[in-house]
């Protein structure tokens, strides 16, 4: 009985890591059958639209790029930031010392466009190389010129490129020499509602009032917003802005009006 049970054990096991293989198997299959779907669908939109290709790719590196860069305060670089929740967060108001005001960070739009404007620049060229390589059939040629600019405004970020690119179509040479990715986005909202904060934090009279904005008072203001604030046992505060429609959320740290405390 016992060699029987032992012989059935066996058969099991090697029936498992059968079952194992093949399901490994066919996920490698299915996976390689989705990329190389995906290509063929990059490639016809190639062909036939590639301002409309090059709009869908710059999306993704653009959209992670902003999310990335609102929850650190507006930035990937962090020179001078805070630890909140294992995350580097950016001050955009500080003062090494107690006591005192801080001094708020000047022109935080323009350093988030000329930071994207830095991080796109490898995205951009991928892009492109991407095109060339599915229009390689069809006597491709591109400028070796490429510029390009990133706002934000209200509602959108927006990326518009200038290059020149030729390539034959239906019997014909065809030129296109303008790219745009126009990304919904409420960065612009949320660098608006940081410097009203920012201004409250630096109009009050330090020592005899407190100087942390009344987010309640905002979010009921403004009601497609909620508005937080995490005040640390040392005094600094974390605000944090999210969107409710999208989820999308900004923060930043301030340091000011800290009391130093007396042991």
């Amino acid at each position: 009985m016992r060699g029987l049970e032992k012989n059935w054990e066996k058969k099991a096991q090697v029936t498992i890591f059968i079952i194992l293989a093949l399901i490994i198997f066919f996920a490698i299959v299915l996976y390689f059958i989705l990329q190389n779907s995906l290509m063929n669908s990059a490639s016809v939109s190639a062909r036939e639209n590639p301002a409309k290709y090059m709009e869908d790719c710059i999306k993704t590196p653009l959209e992670n790029y902003l999310n990335n860069m609102s929850l650190h305060g507006g930035t990937v670089s962090n020179q001078n930031n805070l630890i909140y929740s294992k995350n580097k967060v950016e001050y955009l108001c500080y003062t090494d010392k107690n006591n005192s005001l801080c001094n708020s960070k000047t022109s935080v739009t323009k350093k988030m466009e000329d930071e994207l404007h830095n991080l796109m620049q490898k995205p951009i060229e991928d892009c492109f190389n991407n095109l060339g390589n599915y229009l390689s059939q069809m006597n491709y040629s591109q400028s070796s010129d490429v510029s390009y600019t990133v706002q934000i405004v209200p509602n959108s970020v927006i990326v518009n490129i200038s290059r020149e690119v030729y390539y034959d179509q239906d019997s014909n040479r065809a030129h296109v020499s303008s790219f745009s990715e126009v990304d919904k986005s409420p960065t612009f909202d949320f660098l608006n509602f940081a410097n009203l904060i920012v201004r409250h934090e630096t109009a009050c009279a330090c020592g005899n009032e407190s100087c942390t904005a009344n987010v309640f008072d905002l979010t009921r203001q403004n009601t497609d917003f909620d508005i937080s604030v995490f005040v640390a046992g040392t005094g600094e505060k974390v605000y944090t802005i999210r969107e409710l429609n999208s989820g999308k959320t900004f923060r930043f740290a301030v340091r000011n009006c800290v009391f130093q405390l007396i042991v």
